[in-house]
């Protein structure tokens, strides 16, 4: 069996167990421990399809059994952990997985004094037997209740606070490849710690193993109660919710990093260049910057940077994604351990600040609010591991000794400490780095490939949206990052909609329009336009969704509208005399036209529907003009091709042949692609006046031309 067929098998259980198909899931399970002759635990599956047999049979006799549904919890409860168990013990043989190539690994480490390794630590091997107590938590078993006890009340109180922080994440890690109650319930307890950065973290890690876990819940009372008691704290409850748009926004985070390296970033480097030009004849204090930076575009492209950081963007991961090969990431729990610039990986971080390089650009970068810990730690480790002159070089190019460093620094770190929010924002982006830069992120199962529309389940949904406020909240987030099916879906599940603010009604047509639901985004729109009528974003989209559907006369109305609110909009008149033309009411189409080239000042999106008329009206002279202002511009192969037509109707057969010779060699299209479309346009031209028995003579002149002068 492959591992996928067996992961699928553990995991469908859930699914099974949730439907009462307890016979099948008893059935699977033995599949499953046939695999790897478990048989111990076959004697304990035997025993609970004999008590489920007995239920059955009962519950057939019509015998009242007002302990059944606890019976049944427990069955499927011991049909989990069996399930788990077997794959688990399947999985430590054969797996390619990072977690159990890991177990194998470090199980030999692990099974000595782990813990009391770490509580005896001196503070030079703290770090280390802090990992082996990472990779402990996150590779233990189910936990017994002693396990428990020695962890919560004689390990944990003895961590400090970054060491506390790094340890959920190990739970987190271990959680989420095995599910135990107890640990679950201890992730819960961490969600109300009295470090704000643990308990950041643990709302985290607790929304993704409870994701991970849906199925399951139904059968854990005391994990669904604690869970909603936790819930219940209106901040708590709110930081989930935040949480949530995170998870949301996660999905366009590789559209953001191709964004920032295949735009911003040569941007940036292009407007630098331009920026240290302009300074080479004068003295930087002597530089008016506010003058500079404005004059370059550079005042724009950091205002479009500092809003992406103020909303939480993942800005960084395109700067910071490559240097993630340091020793210091070959530790797991190196990725989750918050930044402290003491940690002995950056030995002599403090002496570059003595320097004369002054590399005030350390501090900056270390005390950054919007870079997650594994960045900085990449940054630090990079900066100790390039040559001196690279440094100074990098201090004087940022600026790091001026008054406008100084005070970036300042508005950087004002003061106020970090939210809850922004510490769980962080700390997500941490995450991401794990399970996107680790050099086996491929061998990880990877939680945010999830499509996160936990709104859709049983029991995550109701816990995280509980009012109308959260839904609207999340479907902002979900709209601006252009995943407009969830955004629809959580405008339409609003149990009070916005019936009277057309703003509502707008964006939820607009998903629909996105989603190419035309018909669904008309009624929307149409419901914005009577709150707000005379609105030219909505009459204009209106327009888009009629023309799409055909609605011809229906989009010109809308246009007119439109025209009527801004009637110097080029636009506006272009498509006034598209819908015109489709309608086949040229000389109407032509006055658009004509305003939209007088206002445009001319070019060729006018000049060619107006040619186009032109022909179309009879009056292929006027049209041969416009066509000769075409081809003496930018010509596509259509231009050819309706000018050799023009040439045609005004009788000059050869000159027409030319011109479409002429187009295929400019356009380097061939005779393949050029005569299915002249073709086409035949039944046009017989309906303008060409007689129907050029056809051939003109198709075998055009080939002979081609066969006396190949392309």
């Amino acid at each position: 069996m492959t591992e996928k067929e067996m992961k699928q098998l553990r995991d469908g259980l859930a699914g099974r167990l949730a439907r009462q198909e307890f016979r099948q899931a008893f059935s699977d399970l033995g599949y499953m421990m046939q695999q790897n002759g478990f048989g111990e635990a076959y004697d304990d599956l035997r025993r609970d399809e004999t008590t489920y047999r007995c239920l059955v049979e009962y519950a057939l006799n019509g015998s009242p059994d007002q302990h059944r549904a606890d019976v049944l919890a427990d069955l499927a409860r011991r049909l989990l952990g069996l399930a788990d168990r077997t794959y688990r013990k399947w999985a430590m043989g054969v797996s390619t997985e990072w977690y159990y190539s890991r177990l194998r690994r470090v199980s030999a480490q692990l099974s000595g004094p782990v813990i009391t390794n770490l509580l005896q630590a001196v503070p030079g091997r703290r770090d280390e037997e802090m990992c082996r107590f990472f990779d402990y938590l996150t590779l233990s078993p189910v936990w017994t209740q002693a396990e428990e006890n020695r962890i919560r009340t004689h390990v944990w109180p003895c961590l400090t606070a970054m060491e506390q922080a790094q340890a959920v994440s190990a739970l987190l890690l271990g959680l989420l490849h095995l599910f135990d109650q107890r640990k679950l319930l201890f992730l819960c307890d961490l969600c109300e710690s009295e470090q704000p950065e643990s308990q950041a973290r643990a709302m985290v890690g607790l929304l993704l193993v409870l994701a991970r876990y849906e199925d399951r819940l139904r059968w854990y009372a005391p994990v669904t109660s604690r869970v909603g008691l936790l819930l219940d704290d209106a901040d708590r409850h709110r930081l989930a919710v935040a949480i949530y748009t995170f998870f949301l926004r996660s999905k366009s985070v590789e559209e953001l990093n191709r964004r920032m390296t295949d735009e911003f970033l040569p941007e940036m480097n292009r407007l630098g260049s331009t920026l240290q030009q302009k300074l080479e004849d004068q003295k930087p204090e002597d530089a008016d910057w506010q003058e500079l930076f404005d004059d370059g575009g550079m005042s724009e492209l950091m205002q479009e940077f500092s809003e992406m950081q103020l909303d939480g963007e993942d800005v960084y991961l395109s700067t910071f994604s490559q240097l993630k090969n340091f020793p210091f990431f070959q530790e797991p729990a190196h990725w989750f351990l918050p930044f402290d610039s003491h940690h002995p990986a950056l030995d002599g971080l403090a002496q570059l600040d003595a320097q004369p390089s002054g590399l005030n650009l350390a501090k900056v970068v270390t005390g950054s609010e919007f870079m997650c810990s594994s960045d900085k730690y990449s940054f630090c480790l990079n900066l100790l591991n390039v040559p001196e002159e690279y440094r100074r070089q990098m201090a004087v190019g940022l600026g790091a000794d001026s008054e406008a460093f100084a005070e970036a620094r300042r508005m950087e770190s004002n003061g106020r400490p970090l939210s809850a929010a922004d510490m769980a924002n962080l700390y997500l982006q941490d995450l991401y780095r794990f399970f996107h830069c680790t050099p086996f992120h491929k061998r990880l199962e990877n939680p945010f490939a999830q499509s996160f529309d936990w709104f859709l389940t049983p029991w995550l949904g109701p816990w995280l949206l509980t009012s109308d406020q959260d839904r609207e909240r999340v479907a902002l987030v979900c709209f601006k990052k252009h995943q407009y099916a969830m955004a629809a879906e959580f405008l339409e599940s609003l149990e009070t909609p916005l019936a009277d603010q057309a703003s509502f009604w707008r964006q939820k047509a607009y998903c629909y329009q996105r989603l190419q639901q035309f018909d669904q985004a008309l009624k929307d729109y149409a419901k914005a336009d009577l709150i707000a009528g005379d609105n030219v974003w909505t009459l204009k989209r209106m327009a888009a969704c009629h023309r799409q559907l055909g609605h011809t006369a229906e989009a010109l109305a809308c246009y007119r509208r439109a025209a009527a609110l801004e009637p110097e909009n080029v636009s506006f008149c272009l498509n006034l005399g598209h819908c015109l033309t489709d309608l086949k009411r040229y000389d109407e189409a032509l006055n658009a036209y004509y305003k939209a080239d007088f206002l445009s000042g001319g070019g060729p999106r006018c000049w060619r529907p107006i040619a186009w008329c032109l022909m179309q009206s009879g009056r292929a002279d006027q049209a041969a003009g416009y066509y000769d202002r075409l081809l003496a511009a930018e010509p596509i192969l259509d231009d050819f091709l309706n000018a050799g037509h023009v040439a045609w109707l005004q009788g000059q057969p050869r000159r027409a042949v030319e011109l479409y010779v002429k187009g295929m060699r400019q356009t380097l299209s061939g005779a393949d692609d050029f005569l299915p479309r002249w073709e086409k346009d035949l039944p046009m031209l017989h309906s303008l006046g060409l007689p129907d028995g050029d056809d051939g003579l003109m198709r075998d002149g055009l080939l002979y031309q081609l066969e006396n002068n190949p392309l």
